[in-house]
């Protein structure tokens, strides 16, 4: 009997992946006051099977199985943003990581049933706070996740990002990093190449060839960077722009297509599974 893809499993949950986004875009809140976002990750990763511990505050560190393991890491926190005819701002999820939360917790549930009591292989969830904390350190919040020893025994990072500047059902990658005396010290040059073009390749099979590209920018406040400089890894920015209304990010009337975000847990999904050496097409 033929099993479903990750595509089709994505597709299946859909609808749960679009209701994660909004209850998580209804409960915005500023870096390292992510209370209720914790909680409501929590509850979600604990009913897909993984087992959680606080990091950096308002952070969480979810694991399923154990042995080589692959993380995972995502943002949570949201902005507080300028709204025309206001006196006062508002803090809004105006950069989309409601919706990259979403994603992972997609992926997540998807994963957790092939990887659940393994020994051998495992996958770990950063849900990072404090990402746009610029009141503080450029990178703060990755700065204390690492720092509390997040990617330990990991051999690999991923992330996804959506953007609203890209044409929805469409993806960019972040070109892998050079080598020898044409390395930089931009967070690209850490991007590892192998796992860049992994990505790319699980990327055109879910998307199309013709709607995948590489892309020479940095990590939206280079925060991720910091991850790559510690383990070989990979970002993939999903588009979600809906056609005839890109918005800019960190804005008040930033709006995504909600229907791309299955694609984004899909992806995730291929690429850990053969990251992890196991047979992508086959998922129980």
């Amino acid at each position: 009997m033929k099993l479903p893809t990750s595509l089709q499993q994505a597709e299946n949950i859909q609808e749960d992946i679009v209701s994660w986004r909004r209850q998580l875009n209804s409960i915005p809140e500023l870096a390292f006051s992510e209370v209720e976002t914790a909680n409501f990750l929590s509850e979600k990763l604990t009913s897909f099977g993984f087992s959680i511990k606080p990091v950096a505050e308002t952070g969480i560190i979810a694991q399923i199985g154990s042995g080589r393991t692959l993380a995972m890491q995502v943002a949570m926190d949201a902005l507080s943003v300028t709204v025309p005819d206001q006196s006062e701002t508002s803090v809004l999820h105006a950069c989309g990581h409601d919706a990259n939360m979403a994603c992972v917790l997609g992926a997540a549930r998807i994963l957790a049933r092939r990887l659940r009591g393994r020994a051998d292989v495992g996958l770990r969830i950063i849900m990072q706070p404090g990402s746009e904390a610029t009141l503080l350190s450029r990178h703060e919040g990755a700065d204390r996740v690492t720092k509390a020893g997040a990617l330990e025994e990991t051999f690999a990072v991923l992330t996804l990002h959506v953007d609203a500047t890209i044409r929805t059902k469409k993806a960019a990658l972040v070109q892998p990093a050079k080598s020898g005396k044409d390395r930089g010290e931009s967070p690209n040059d850490h991007n590892n190449a192998d796992i860049v073009n992994l990505l790319r390749q699980c990327s055109e099979e879910v998307l199309g060839a013709a709607n995948v590209s590489l892309v020479n920018r940095t990590t939206y406040a280079d925060d991720f960077g910091r991850y790559l400089e510690l383990r070989p890894g990979a970002i993939l920015y999903l588009g979600v722009g809906l056609p005839g209304c890109i918005r800019n990010h960190h804005a008040h009337d930033f709006i995504i297509d909600e229907s791309a975000l299955h694609l984004g847990s899909a992806i995730l999904t291929d690429t850990a599974l053969k990251l992890l050496e196991i047979e992508p097409r086959l998922i129980g």
